[in-house]
């Protein structure tokens, strides 16, 4: 039993990055310029600015409904939260929509992507602003870290809501 409690202690201990107070198993890439390559990086700015172009066009029944039916491909899609955490479009993980992910904690980082997104787009208004998290990659089908982009909507009629597109690490 000594033994066994040894081996998981050394594990833990070097298999963690102690660099900050998110302990992980596996290097997490810690900024989207040391991590996507620049013709991704503008890409993901284009796409979300014409996102947002269509959203701030539209009402937000008719923005959802055409983000749920609607993305670039597998890998480029938008997501739209609300300000309590609901999902409310992924056309490429259309069962996660109507689903709070408010209290979702990234097993991988032990943060809450979900606040994260709320706070960095409710501070960085009327800018856009980058949030890091592991999520469900559709192409690999697994869990994968992800560099999102996202801004507010700012909408008095229907409600504030968040928009957000991004792309995943390749490992």
């Amino acid at each position: 039993m000594k033994k066994f409690l040894l081996i998981i202690a050394v594990l833990f201990v070097f298999g963690c990055d102690h660099d900050d107070d998110d302990f992980h198993f596996f290097e997490i890439c810690p900024n989207y310029q040391n991590c996507l390559s620049e013709e991704t990086v503008v890409f993901i700015e284009n796409y979300l600015n014409e996102s947002i172009a269509y959203a701030e066009s539209h009402t937000k029944s008719e923005a959802v409904d055409y983000f749920n039916a609607n993305n670039y491909n597998e890998e480029y899609y938008v997501f739209v939260d609300e300000l309590d955490g609901t999902m409310i479009a992924n056309a490429v993980r259309p069962q996660d929509v109507g689903k709070n992910f408010y209290n979702y904690v990234d097993t991988e980082t032990g943060r809450n992507p979900v606040q994260d997104i709320i706070k960095t787009a409710t501070f960085s208004y009327p800018e856009s602003g980058w949030v890091t998290y592991f999520y469900f990659e559709p192409l690999t089908n697994e869990i994968e870290q992800k560099f999102a982009l996202v801004r507010l909507i700012k909408d008095a009629e229907d409600g504030d809501y968040i928009i957000g597109t991004g792309a995943y690490v390749r490992k």
